[in-house]
């Protein structure tokens, strides 16, 4: 295990990610290196947030916002929620996913196991930011450092070692492994896909709508790997090859964000602009609107019931969606300002979420 770095500046949010929207572009129609001065008050959602208020004004970008009790949809039974705080604060958790060591991993670096003992790691680069994380081919987990334009491979002994991307001010982000074996990321700053293999080569394939800002990618049932683009108001499909497609999306002002894989076959992803979204591999999209004037759903993800949970940091709540398109459930989340951001499924069948605002990791038993 590494030792801990001394103290440094945590972006809060999916944080690096949506400063870089900030600072990039008129509405990031620059590549340029972020301005790292205007970063540390603004969240990364929040940035996306504020596109969506153009169509929704009443939309509040903060994190401390929780509607009134009509509002809540009670589910039929509430899941339990247990909360581990991170031992390094401020940490920003963002990325989460299942390790093949049993426990979950985090970003920033970090391992819990399903009984809830955490250890921390560092990057050799400092405040590197990592962003988001996935379990490779090789047994690895893999990373994006948003901030130390590298991608970051870590054993589940510790040991860290960080490649370096082709151009300055990528501002890497989504990451998951590929049916080809290799890593496939999101890179804001340049407008890419990148892919890279488990000894390191890297290849990038330029998104065509520019400034797209994709924030996920995943792989789809089609063997093809899906993303989204927040700013294009697409979802996009890369095969292997390198062939990209797009896919508009339906709703209004739309802002495709995080995509998973549902229990129907077909892709659901959160749409900041207040909805969640079916996409199937043929193309076809359908969003069903999110009840609640403040909602701004992030990570999603299929749980144990067959539901699709979300995470919706515009009211610090969880919530759930069925396949037919009706919302089943809304649980709120203890702590205000804890902007939940991603969410896995754990080893022990039960689902786990970041709580980036407040420095914790939380399981929800379903």
């Amino acid at each position: 295990m590494r030792p801990l770095p001394g103290p440094r500046t945590i972006m809060r949010g999916s944080t690096a990610l949506l400063a870089t929207v900030a600072c990039c572009a008129p509405a990031l129609a620059s590549a340029s290196t972020p301005d790292h001065r205007h970063h540390h008050h603004q969240l990364p959602w929040q940035v996306l947030c504020a596109k969506a208020r153009a169509k929704r004004p009443h939309l509040k970008c903060d994190l401390d916002h929780r509607p009134g009790a009509a509002a809540r949809l009670a589910p039929m039974q509430d899941p339990t929620l247990t909360q581990y705080s991170t031992p390094t604060s401020p940490s920003g958790p963002t990325g989460i996913t299942a390790g093949p060591d049993n426990a979950l991993w985090f970003t920033a670096i970090g391992r819990l196991t399903t009984g809830g003992t955490i250890t921390e790691y560092s990057t050799p680069t400092s405040d590197s930011q990592p962003a988001d994380i996935t379990t490779g081919s090789d047994g690895a987990l893999w990373f994006t450092e948003s901030q130390g334009n590298n991608i970051g491979r870590i054993a589940t002994d510790g040991t860290v070692t960080e490649y370096a991307l082709p151009n300055a001010g990528e501002f890497p982000w989504g990451i998951t492994a590929g049916p080809d074996g290799a890593l496939w990321y999101t890179a804001i700053g340049t407008n890419v896909i990148g892919r890279i293999t488990t000894a390191g080569v890297i290849t990038e394939y330029s998104i065509p709508t520019a400034n797209a800002t994709s924030v996920s990618i995943v792989p789809g049932p089609d063997g093809a790997l899906w993303f989204t683009e927040p700013f294009g108001g697409n979802l996009g499909r890369i095969t292997t090859g390198g062939v990209i497609t797009e896919v508009p999306t339906t709703a209004t002002a739309t802002e495709p964000i995080l995509l998973t894989n549902g229990p129907d076959g077909n892709l659901w992803f959160t749409d900041g602009a207040g909805y969640i979204g079916k996409a199937t591999t043929s193309g076809t999209v359908t969003e069903y609107p999110v009840s609640g004037s403040y909602t701004y759903p992030w990570g999603i993800i299929t749980g144990s019931d067959g539901q699709l949970w979300f995470a919706d940091s515009g009211t610090t709540q969880l919530r759930s969606i069925d396949t037919s398109g009706t919302l089943t459930g809304t649980f709120d989340l203890p702590d205000r300002g804890a902007n939940p951001l991603e969410l896995a499924t754990g080893s022990d069948g039960n689902l786990w979420m970041t709580e980036n605002g407040v420095d914790k990791i939380a399981k929800i038993v379903l």
